[in-house]
């Protein structure tokens, strides 16, 4: 392997380790700014399926 190719391999394999940082920080972030909404569609799942109900709606 010559110094040309050595230094495309190299590039090549840095641009990839940048892409899949990028892509797990997307995925990161996504996954964070979502939470929130999903625990209370879950929440939300929960309490119509067992018909729990808070103290204050009992009232």
């Amino acid at each position: 392997m010559n110094e040309v190719s050595l230094a495309n391999l190299q590039r090549i394999l840095d641009f990839l380790s940048l892409r899949n940082l990028a892509s797990n920080e997307l995925f990161f972030t996504s996954f964070i700014s979502l939470q929130q909404p999903l625990y209370y569609i879950i929440i939300f799942y929960f309490k119509n399926k067992f018909g729990i109900n808070n103290a204050i709606d009992s009232e």
